[in-house]
């Protein structure tokens, strides 16, 4: 998927560049002129995966015990920023990013079932430093870097019969590198379209934490400009 996107980006900078050469040095100081600056607000939503945890398993690993592994990929991100000029610009966003269960499912002889198993949440807050590159009126490309304050809750369950627990066995907070590129195009100087991948770097595990996976996005977003 990584490298569709990688591709895709690389045409569409293509395309606008070719656009942009016949128009002539008009366009580029025209297209430098109509970016608009100011704040901005913007939603994005897709897809997340971890290299380490790509799909969805389920396998037998005893007599009668089977241990399902599953994730949600959807992942969403609000944002608000400020552009100084064409090319800099801030930008903050909260992130909603995929969760991680663990589940053991044991059948006895009778065939009553016991479960027990574990959720990983996560959510993140970044701050970015982007740098924009317009190629026409309309379309451009950009690129962030910055940190994610990335927050891990887990939560274990039992179920056996009908009793049930649910324990929450603490939450940890780590701030993590992230990177960021993305097309975007205007459809007016206020609404833009946005296509973005982003990756935050992982958090390994020690004797005393679980830390956190690296997360991988690839999300399509609005922007408006005020």
């Amino acid at each position: 998927m990584i490298n569709k996107f990688v591709i895709g980006l690389a045409s569409a900078c293509a395309m606008g560049l070719s656009v942009n050469a016949m128009a002539g040095d008009a366009d580029i100081d025209n297209s430098v002129q109509n970016t608009t600056t100011g704040f901005y607000i913007l939603g994005q939503a897709g897809y997340g995966w971890d290299d380490g945890f790509s799909s969805n398993q389920s396998q037998n690993i005893d007599d009668g015990v089977k241990l399902n592994k599953g994730k949600n990929g959807f992942t969403g991100r609000a944002g608000i920023g400020y552009q100084f000029n064409p090319y800099l610009g801030l930008q903050a966003g909260f992130a909603y990013l995929p969760a991680y269960k663990y589940e053991a499912t044991y059948t006895g002889n009778g065939g009553t079932q016991s479960t027990a198993g574990i959720k990983l949440s996560f959510y993140a807050i970044d701050a970015m430093g982007v740098v924009t590159l317009p190629i026409n009126d309309s379309l451009y490309v950009y690129g962030g870097a910055g940190a994610a304050y990335v927050h891990m809750s887990k939560d274990v369950t039992a179920e056996s019969g009908n009793l049930s627990s649910n324990i929450n066995l603490g939450k940890e907070g780590y701030i993590r590198p992230k990177l960021a590129a993305g097309v975007g195009y205007k459809i007016n100087p206020n609404v833009a379209l946005t296509v973005e991948y982003a990756h935050i770097f992982q958090k390994d595990t020690n004797d005393s934490h679980i830390g956190v996976p690296s997360f991988d996005t690839v999300m399509a977003g609005v922007q408006y400009t005020f």
